[in-house]
């Protein structure tokens, strides 16, 4: 029997995103109300009854954080997913959190597939409690806020101090940093930082190929640099006052996987993506068996038997394109995923043994439903 759909609000008052959102939203089984002032959410939340409030911080008649001060006591213990493209300070989030009880906050801009997957996240648990795999999530994302920092800052460091001819400077390091934030930091959320992390690759690159740091490529890095940081100290703050938070609650037992899930092998070097795909996949009871050795992948398939495999084209040892023919020689049928973040029509020739090409950087749900869809088969 097809369950009821859940009921979200959301109150916004651009009409191209509340339509996208809600076309989005209704594919997954969820009932949506739109509100595009705070008037008409107030009147929707005294009538009807939501699991979700997706409550926009700047209305026509008022703003998101003044609405829900006064409308809490009505909604109650509803979940709220905060949407903004203004603050930034601590202040704001804190009172957001501490005293208004949000349970999520996002950034404009974004990408829609970014707020489906949270709303979803949201509404498949009590989001008034946290369960452990949010608590493991919450932690993972501090660590690669942590690690993002020490890379960028390890390309600042040679971008500012290098003399022209960085001859003698591992310039290739420094892209393949880049080029890593750039795959991951879209399936943390973190859109800016992956945008700004495809740039700076790029430029990099050119850096590269003449082995020539001129003054104007200079301080484009520096401007781009210097955005990364900005980003990073506030997703920073953010995701420290969680890790303290979450230190304080209770911890709930974490779900069960149940017999005979299905399971997807994954074959990556980047560890942080690896951890984002485990989270994302247990939400929906996949199992996955992670390997960063391709060299691996073959003996692991022997005793993990996965109904899905998932291989990243650029590693080290063998690269996926030769761990796909590798399979296809023992399997002519198990659906293979090749990820990469060349997209080139010669990329996707040399990809032919495998069922799908996906490039990156990877959205969540996308990604989730690509599997499922395999799975279904």
């Amino acid at each position: 029997m097809k369950r009821s759909p859940k009921s979200v609000l959301i109150v916004d008052d651009d009409p191209r995103f509340t339509s996208l959102l809600k076309d989005a939203l209704v594919a997954e089984n969820v009932s949506v109300t739109i509100a595009p002032t705070g008037a008409d959410a107030s009147v929707e939340a005294e009538l009807g009854s939501f699991q979700l409030v997706v409550l926009d911080g700047q209305l026509p008649d008022t703003d998101g954080l003044s609405w829900l001060a006064l409308m809490r006591p009505k909604l109650e213990e509803t979940p709220v997913m905060f949407v903004s493209a203004t603050w930034r300070d601590t202040a704001t989030h804190q009172k957001l959190v501490q005293e208004l009880g949000v349970n999520c906050i996002v950034h404009k801009p974004v990408s829609i597939e970014v707020i489906v997957d949270e709303v979803l996240r949201l509404l498949r648990t009590d989001a008034r409690k946290l369960d452990p795999a949010e608590t493991k999530l919450s932690r993972l994302t501090a660590n690669y806020v942590s690690e993002i920092t020490a890379e960028f800052q390890t390309i600042e460091d040679i971008v500012r101090y290098a003399p022209e001819d960085v001859s003698t400077y591992k310039i290739d390091s420094l892209q393949n940093a880049a080029h890593k934030i750039h795959g991951t930091a879209a399936i943390y959320g973190f859109d800016e930082i992956g945008r700004i992390a495809a740039v700076i690759e790029q430029d990099l690159q050119a850096v590269l190929s003449t082995d020539i740091l001129d003054s104007s490529r200079r301080s484009k890095l520096l401007l781009l640099l210097g955005r990364a940081a900005e980003e990073i100290k506030h997703w920073t703050t953010i995701t420290r006052e969680r890790v303290l938070d979450i230190a304080e609650e209770e911890l709930y037992q974490a779900r069960l996987v149940v017999p005979g899930s299905k399971k997807v092998l994954i074959v990556d070097d980047d560890i942080f993506l690896l951890k984002r795909l485990e989270q994302l996949l247990a939400a929906e009871n996949i199992l996955l068996n992670s390997y960063s050795d391709s060299k691996q992948v073959v003996q692991g398939m022997q005793h993990f038997k996965p109904d899905v495999v998932v291989l990243d084209v650029n590693m080290p040892d063998f690269d996926g394109f030769e761990v796909c023919v590798q399979i296809r020689s023992k399997d002519l049928t198990i659906p293979i995923i090749l990820i990469s973040a060349d997209a080139s029509a010669e990329s996707k020739a040399k990809a032919s043994g495998a069922t799908v090409f996906e490039a990156k950087p990877i959205k969540n749900m996308r990604f989730v439903g690509l599997i499922k869809s395999l799975l279904e088969r």
